[in-house]
């Protein structure tokens, strides 16, 4: 089966968004190629990157500090972190109300969120591996996930020792 590169390098799609990375920062001739053939590349993006200089439209939306989400690391286990601090600009906006805004623009169901909570607990019905828990529902510790994890957990099996120096006269 193709991936989802081999898909875009081919051309198959007209538009494609590019979500906090930067393919052409990181590699400008691969991304020259994979992209090459896309009409409206849209980029949403914490900083002013090589991508978003290639792109159509670019959209600048609020880093993690700034919002509310959730992540699952290689071991499978859930994460929630909350806004840390408020936003200086608050016409600057998530990622997820960029994507509703462009859905809407597009006239394409289904993209009734406001924010990436939302998204979550509509996440969290539709799997069952989320045992239909919702975003405030999630411990500050998260919850392993009944996931084959990705890579072992990280200091598995290992003891914290204290720093010790020898101060030396």
């Amino acid at each position: 089966a193709e991936t989802l590169l081999e898909k875009i390098e081919k051309g198959a799609f007209k538009a494609v968004i590019v979500m906090e990375q930067d393919p052409f920062g990181e590699n400008p001739e691969q991304a020259k190629k994979v992209y090459g053939k896309v009409k409206a590349l849209v980029v949403l993006s914490t900083h002013a990157t090589e991508t978003a200089k290639q792109a159509a439209m670019a959209f600048p939306m609020r880093p993690f500090t700034e919002k509310a989400g959730t992540f699952v690391n290689a071991a499978g286990h859930l994460q929630r972190f909350k806004l840390a601090v408020e936003p200086e600009n608050p016409d600057l906006v998530e990622s997820a109300r960029w994507i509703t805004k462009l859905a809407r623009a597009l006239e394409l169901n289904g993209f009734d969120y406001e924010d990436t909570p939302m998204i979550f607990n509509a996440l969290a019905k539709e799997n069952a591996k989320l045992d239909g828990l919702t975003f405030d529902s999630i411990s500050p510790a998260g919850k392993q996930l009944d996931l084959k994890p990705a890579s072992p957990e990280p200091f598995q099996g290992i003891q914290a020792q204290p720093n010790v120096f020898e101060m030396k006269s």
